[in-house]
């Protein structure tokens, strides 16, 4: 029996693609106040849901303080790094601008961010043809990012911040 080589992401049709943007730190959420096992706990629960969606291109946006954390969760990943308030958002939303680009290579959007920053893009995606979900923390998800997308799933994390004495 002859086993077929798999094919690498560039060689697969677009349809059978999907191009994945996680903002790193809404997906974290509050950093301050979980300790490091819940950030793996999180960053688990989001590869298990992401996994049914293979083969994609991951994105990975961050502020500086994240940085070596998520190459070291994402060794596969692209990573995209801005300082600021919105400075993953920022960086996300200037790596995904070429949006003809992407419809013509993938065939799903899958935006990991509860913020409504991307809403424009996630129509933008839309009107190019390309099915967009959006991933997020149920708690932090924007009502208008979530009508902008075709469909969206809610990561529901019932962690509660510890109590400080």
């Amino acid at each position: 029996m002859r086993h077929r080589r798999p094919r690498l992401l560039h060689q697969l049709s677009k349809h059978e693609r999907t191009y994945i943007l996680l903002d790193l730190e809404n997906i974290l959420g509050p950093i301050r106040l979980f300790p490091i096992a819940d950030w793996r706990s999180i960053l688990g629960e989001f590869n298990r849901i992401i996994a049914r969606f293979a083969p994609y291109l991951l994105v990975v946006g961050t502020g500086p303080r994240l940085l070596i954390d998520a190459s070291e969760s994402f060794p596969q990943a692209r990573r995209v790094c801005q300082r600021g308030i919105n400075g993953a958002d920022l960086a996300l939303l200037k790596g995904s601008r070429q949006i003809a680009h992407i419809a013509k290579r993938f065939s799903r959007v899958i935006i990991a961010s509860g913020d409504h920053i991307f809403t424009e893009r996630a129509s933008a995606f839309v009107q190019a043809g390309l099915d967009v979900g959006v991933l997020s923390r149920t708690e932090c998800l924007s009502r208008r990012l979530s009508q902008a997308a075709c469909w969206s799933i809610g990561m529901d994390l019932d962690r509660q911040p510890p109590v400080v004495a």
